[in-house]
């Protein structure tokens, strides 16, 4: 998911989609964050600092950049959803961390309520993919009235 998939956020339906698209990334990709984060401090703990050509940087530095950027744009998409005034400040908030986690919480929570209310079913991960799916035709639908 990209931004360019973001449907229009002005559409309760867009919104409805955005959030859901939104939590279901940011569901699946944090712990994989905090993996990343966690395997990294084990090994400067056990072989002490990183020096900039060890391959160990490398190894942990650029998955971790992909995963933030993959992060950063779910946190954008449910930020815009939900209507808040500075959704570019969540998504860039949340890098402060280990700070940003607070942030991150409060718009998970945030968005797990506004679907529910919506009636969108919600699982471990979020929407399903294929409600995903289905709100994004909808919305798409919707979009091009």
């Amino acid at each position: 998911m990209s931004m360019d998939d973001a449907l229009p956020a002005g559409t309760d339906d867009g919104r409805i989609y955005n959030v859901a698209a939104g939590l279901r990334t940011l569901s699946i990709w944090f712990p994989v964050m905090l993996a990343l984060v966690a395997g990294y401090q084990l090994y400067e703990a056990r072989y002490g600092e990183v020096e900039v050509a060890d391959p160990a940087l490398f190894a942990w530095g650029f998955p971790t950049l992909l995963v933030g950027i993959i992060l950063a744009d779910s946190i954008y998409r449910i930020a815009a959803g939900l209507g808040t005034r500075w959704p570019l400040f969540w998504a860039l908030v949340w890098v402060l961390f280990p700070l940003g986690l607070i942030p991150v919480v409060v718009l998970w929570i945030r968005a797990r309520r506004y679907l529910l209310e919506r009636d969108v079913p919600l699982g471990v991960f979020g929407p399903t993919r294929g409600k995903v799916s289905r709100l994004r035709e909808g919305a798409g639908e919707a979009a091009d009235r």
